[in-house]
């Protein structure tokens, strides 16, 4: 798998489980404690969600000179 494909199903993966999280929360009742492991795993997919995007911009603009 090249590299611009890993990176995009990376990406497509970390959109897969946040939206799995966001669903979790709206749609379940949940202990505040459920509800904060929950946010902090938000936190860390969004996190590396715009870590991979730079990578993949940084990539294809290597890639366009």
């Amino acid at each position: 798998m090249t590299d611009t494909g890993k990176l995009l199903r990376g990406i497509h993966t970390l959109r897969e489980s946040i939206q799995i999280d966001w669903e979790e929360l709206y749609s379940n009742p949940l202990r505040e404690e459920e509800r904060r492991e929950i946010r902090m795993h938000l936190e860390l997919c969004q996190a590396e969600l715009k870590n991979l995007i730079g990578q993949l911009e940084a990539f294809e603009e290597g890639n366009s000179n």
